[in-house]
């Protein structure tokens, strides 16, 4: 990354924040008072600084070390860019190996190939070397509440809102599909991976342990290239094969143990867009309990369960669709939502021609029967907003058919 990156970053009053190893404890909380401090007393908004810059609000994540070795640092803030313009972010820094798909690059990809659902990227760049890895920054817009927070801190009633369920398997199956048919894999659909935001808009968030497919990644390099030609940044970084290759290494083992398909817990060698709309079910059988003890103590969602012993239970649990929750901890489950559910289950579970159910294929065949299927198959038509209640509890009052922002 060039010095002017860093320099552009830091020239605000939260210069220094993450100047120092993330492994070391720093006195956030007087570093962001201090910040604060100088904010209240700089000119705004005529005398704004030249260069872009990222104001602290909040630090929610000081060092987190994932599975895979990642460092994360995550605040939540305002970005100001070169005109002044102010927008409500999220300031991220990840540490990882050297010959792995840079975040920013994935967005910048989806960016690129108009994929929608997604949330702005407005800053990104690399460290050349850090802690034998990279160091990787990213400012994205904020997306909202993720669902976790949703149910943990909202107390949203998932049961009741039957169009909130609708919209989130409509947004985010519609991102998931047009991100594969651009050629970017997410590998990583959980309940904190799914933000909603004012005015109910759904977006599909943390694209970190993203694939790309290589002549993807090639052409938008390209791209870049021919707009900048000999930036040294994009010279520097290792070849689009060899990223590609070793996150396809790492498809077996990408992403949130509770919501990854059956497939993926066998560590089948290729995974696809459909892996991803299945965790999207296992996420919404999480958002509709009624508290995160019984999705974690129910047989299928056992913590430490080995994959393969993980895999056989969902197969058993969703080989007969009508008793579908026996073994999720949604034995109370009722109508309409059960209904709802059933839905998306029979598309993934139950073969579309014959009717019967494919999780013994899913068990034992290399190739995933699902892979033909098409966008349509995988939408499920809005529920009667008529009858469906608000989030409140009472009725809703009839209006004009559910739709999804753009």
């Amino acid at each position: 990354m060039s010095n002017n990156y860093w320099a552009a970053l830091f020239s605000s009053p939260c210069q220094g924040l993450f100047c120092q190893r993330l492994g070391i404890e720093v006195d956030y909380k007087a570093i962001i008072r201090q910040q604060r401090q100088q904010q209240s007393t700089s000119p705004r908004p005529d005398n704004h600084p030249a260069t872009s810059h990222f104001e602290v609000d909040n630090v929610v994540n000081r060092s987190r070390v994932d599975l895979f070795g990642r460092i994360a640092f995550i605040a939540y803030g305002t970005f100001v860019d070169s005109g002044g313009k102010r927008t409500k972010a999220i300031l991220k820094f990840v540490r990882r190996e050297t010959v792995r798909q840079a975040e920013g690059e994935a967005y910048g990809v989806l960016h690129w190939k108009g994929v929608p659902h997604v949330p702005k990227l407005l800053l990104s760049g690399y460290a050349d070397e850090w802690d034998s890895g990279v160091l990787e920054c990213l400012v994205v817009a904020n997306a909202g509440q993720s669902l976790r927070d949703c149910f943990i801190y909202d107390h949203v009633d998932a049961r009741r809102d039957l169009e909130l369920l609708w919209r989130v398997v409509t947004v985010v199956t519609r991102c998931l599909w047009d991100a594969s048919q651009a050629g970017v894999h997410h590998r990583d659909i959980s309940i904190g991976n799914i933000c909603v935001g004012a005015g109910g808009t759904v977006r599909v968030i943390d694209w970190g342990c993203a694939r790309v497919e290589p002549k993807t990644l090639q052409d938008y390099r390209d791209d870049l290239m021919g707009k900048f030609p000999g930036n040294p940044s994009l010279a520097s970084l290792p070849g689009a094969d060899e990223v590609a290759g070793e996150e396809k290494r790492h498809d077996p083992f990408t992403g949130t143990p509770y919501f990854l398909s059956i497939r993926v817990l066998l560590r089948r060698k290729y995974r696809s867009v459909v892996d991803d709309i299945e965790s999207l079910l296992y996420v919404l059988v999480y958002f509709v309990t009624k508290d995160m003890e019984t999705f974690r103590n129910a047989p299928v969602w056992e913590n430490g369960l080995p994959a393969k012993k993980q895999a056989l239970l969902k197969a058993s649990a969703f080989m007969n669709i009508d008793k579908l929750y026996t073994w999720t901890g949604l034995d109370d489950l009722k109508e309409p939502c059960l209904g709802f559910l059933r839905k998306l289950a029979r598309r993934l579970f139950i073969d579309k021609v014959e009717g019967t159910s494919i999780t013994d294929q899913l068990l034992n065949d290399e190739k995933d029967p699902r892979e033909s299927y098409n966008l349509e198959h995988w939408l499920i038509e809005p529920p009667n907003q008529a009858t469906s209640p608000n989030s409140e509890g009472g009725p809703r009052q009839p209006q004009a058919p559910a739709t999804v922002d753009n």
